[in-house]
C-alpha cells in the first residue's frame, strides 16, 4: 500500500503518478498549466507502477479512481484546495 499527502493550491490543476518498484513506490506531482476554478484544484491520477497491477486512488473517503492498470489515467477530478491524503 503507498499512501501520500499532497498540497493541492485553488485554481491549479495537478497530474499525480504512481510509479516506480515495489521497493521504492512512489508518487511525483505534476503542476499543470490549465486552471480550475478559483475554490477547487482539479487532480487526475495515472498508474505507472509496473509491480502493482491495479491501483486505487481515495481521497480520505471519497474514492478518486480505480482501480487502475497499468498506464491507465482518471480524468480531472474537482477537489478542495489545501492537504491531501
Amino acid at each position: 500500500m503507498l499512501s501520500a499527502s499532497v498540497q493541492v493550491a485553488p485554481g491549479t490543476a495537478y497530474t499525480i503518478v504512481s510509479m516506480g518498484p515495489a521497493s521504492h513506490l512512489g508518487v511525483q506531482v505534476l503542476k499543470e498549466t490549465m486552471r480550475s476554478s478559483p475554490d477547487k484544484a482539479l487532480v487526475r491520477v495515472v498508474q505507472e507502477s509496473v509491480q502493482q497491477h491495479r491501483v486505487t486512488v481515495n481521497n480520505g473517503s471519497r474514492t478518486l479512481g480505480g482501480p487502475l492498470r497499468l498506464g491507465s489515467y482518471t480524468g480531472y477530478l474537482a477537489i478542495s484546495p489545501g492537504w491531501q491524503a
